[in-house]
């Protein structure tokens, strides 16, 4: 006799994987979450923190944004018919080494887009043909009609969704990369980015800074030495997250790594015994004070951005001191303008940047000077 728990498991096991596979469907809302590493395209970095509508992960897909920036940059044409349904994409010169606005225009947060399945994506290989010149022989013609296109073709997305943001399409990047026609190669590194070449004769990786790859790899394998239930992609994040709030606010990102150490010990859900939350460990009264909830608090990106923010500012109000800069932080501005502090947990700090050095050093994550 069969046994009916076994049939039951076995109808379970079925029911989530149609679950886990289930199709989207045209007006479906996906999420997306933002892409944290680098961009390179041609050997120019595109900020993603600067584009109006960033490139963003699907499925463990990167999509890519089809604006008329992104157009120019990577060499191609997209025409949307829907009428027909259909997404054409043609090879073209790139026409601009990088966005035309490069300024801050998000804060890496996720995107929120819609399922487009009316639309059949095609690649166009060769071109219209350009109509004849204006000469004494041809005033008379009134019209020229271009030849047709040459070998349209459709292509197999694989059954990753187009996607689109307040009207503006999103494709995968493979979708390109995997065209002929359009002679893209890719270059992807887990501790980097992605690198693009759209010139046949020139491969992507040419592009890849590996002396960079490889101090954000020494950063995440520290990071995982001091905590190892962080798994290498999100202490890879965390890598991301913690170079982007240096950048912006001026400061070594090991000194950002050593306070959150010292503080939670890179654990998001950490909560002290005086009530202090997060990765930076703010307290509720001077989040609030910030504008920002307790649930803001266990959200890493927020908490990295208020406290590399905070250490910021108190290096400019101390005249670039860093230890009174680092005991503000733990002890509050009036106990360092008092005069009433301690500057142990300053070299505490101070050390855990010794100690990143030295990993770094010994591990070979640094170039030899």
């Amino acid at each position: 006799m069969i046994n009916k728990w076994r049939i039951a498991a076995a109808w379970l096991i079925v029911a989530a994987l149609v679950l886990s596979s289930a199709a989207v469907y045209a007006g479906d809302k996906v999420e997306g979450s933002f892409f944290l590493k680098n961009i390179v395209v041609n050997g120019e970095e595109i900020v993603n923190y600067n584009l109006q509508y960033p490139f963003f992960l699907y499925g463990d897909m990167t999509y890519l944004p089809l604006t008329a920036d992104i157009q120019e940059i990577f060499g191609f044409e997209a025409e949307i018919d829907m009428d027909a349904g259909m997404l054409k994409l043609r090879k073209t010169a790139p026409g601009l080494p990088n966005i035309r606005d490069n300024r801050a225009k998000n804060n890496a947060e996720d995107v929120t887009a819609e399922v487009e399945s009316r639309l059949s994506v095609h690649i166009v290989d060769g071109a219209v043909a350009p109509p004849p010149e204006y000469t004494e022989e041809t005033a008379d013609v009134i019209v020229f009609e271009p030849a047709p296109l040459q070998n349209v073709r459709p292509v197999d997305l694989e059954q990753c969704p187009v996607l689109v943001k307040d009207g503006i399409v999103y494709l995968p990047l493979r979708v390109f990369a995997g065209s002929e026609a359009l002679g893209w190669n890719l270059y992807y590194d887990a501790y980097f980015g992605i690198c693009v070449s759209t010139n046949e004769d020139i491969a992507a990786s040419e592009f890849f800074p590996e002396t960079e790859a490889n101090y954000n790899k020494g950063l995440v394998q520290y990071i995982r030495s001091v905590n190892g239930n962080l798994s290498a992609s999100r202490a890879q994040e965390l890598v991301f997250m913690l170079r982007r709030a240096a950048e912006v606010n001026e400061l070594d990102e090991k000194i950002l790594i050593a306070v959150m150490q010292k503080e939670s010990r890179f654990n998001a859900t950490a909560v002290s015994r005086s009530g202090a939350v997060g990765l930076m460990q703010f307290m509720p009264q001077t989040a609030a004070g910030l504008g920002l909830s307790v649930e803001q608090l266990y959200d890493a990106k927020t908490s990295i951005d208020y406290g590399a923010a905070y250490i910021s500012r108190s290096l400019e109000n101390y005249g670039g001191n860093i230890d009174l800069a680092l005991s503000a932080y733990n002890q509050g501005s009036g106990n360092v303008s008092r005069g009433t502090y301690s500057r142990g947990y300053a070299k505490k700090v101070q050390d855990a940047v010794g100690d990143i050095d030295a990993y770094l050093a010994e591990g070979g994550f640094v170039p030899q000077e």
